[in-house]
């Protein structure tokens, strides 16, 4: 890094990551001539570990990371930036992450991104935001990430789909009744027992009785005041015991 660089309070200091040597001796040279903008050194993705995550301090506000030529690849190394420098602001150049990586880099603590079609204003626009504390992201990206979290919401809320019926059965569930025993109890048959246990399944995108029993608990769907709809019939005799020799603390109407 240069050591003769004369810097005022008021000069944002900038680092820059790429593995290509024309293209950020070109951008150094671009930003060197932006008042209140200097670069302070560069490095290429290969060196990020040693150079960046092992510095105890540093001497820059804001990093510029140039994509490689997966999102994968690109986030590994901005979640290893930001785990090591929390305090510095992180850009990435040339990056259109999808629809399934857009959280993953939000979370990861990215402070904004440029297409590979953005000019040098739009650059220099972007590092002044993020040194303020502003996000620095366009409005496809939001987009995007606004239809990723309606998804993710969707499947969040995917217990609540749960019929009556299906509700009475997984609280049935919760209790360790077989499908024989739940069919009995609502006076259904086996197989439509057996059938319902597997719709539920599916609904909650689990694999096993005990995780969809997990996932309902969560939802607040298994309760202890929960009542079996005025259809069921009970058959207290085929009901499994408690560890307690009780019968579980289930009510229904009659």
């Amino acid at each position: 890094m240069p050591e003769d660089v004369n810097l005022s309070k008021e000069t944002i200091r900038t680092f820059l990551i790429s593995e290509h040597r024309l293209f950020a001796e070109a951008l150094m040279v671009a930003l060197e001539e932006s008042p209140g903008l200097a670069v302070i050194g560069h490095a290429n993705t290969r060196e990020v570990a040693g150079t960046l995550t092992g510095m105890k301090s540093v001497d820059f506000h804001v990093l510029l990371l140039e994509a490689a030529s997966d999102c994968a690849s690109t986030l590994l190394t901005a979640r290893e930036i930001k785990t090591a420098l929390p305090s510095v602001k992180l850009l990435i150049l040339g990056l259109e992450p999808s629809e399934e990586s857009v959280l993953g880099f939000i979370n990861g603590g990215v402070n904004g991104f440029l297409s590979e079609h953005c000019s040098l204003e739009q650059l220099i626009g972007a590092i002044e935001a993020v040194h303020r504390n502003e996000m620095s992201y366009s409005t496809d990206l939001i987009t995007l990430a606004v239809s990723r979290l309606r998804k993710l919401s969707e499947q969040c809320d995917q217990p609540l789909m749960l019929s009556a019926r299906e509700k009475e059965i997984l609280q049935l569930m919760a209790h360790h009744l077989a499908n024989k025993e739940i069919a009995n109890r609502l006076g259904i048959s086996t197989s439509t027992a057996k059938s319902h246990v597997h719709n539920i399944l599916q609904k909650l995108k689990v694999t096993r009785r005990r995780e969809a029993i997990r996932k309902a608990r969560l939802a607040n769907i298994v309760t202890e005041k929960f009542q079996l709809s005025s259809t069921a019939k009970v058959a207290p005799h085929s009901t499994r015991l408690t560890g307690d020799g009780k019968l579980p603390r289930i009510g229904w109407k009659t």
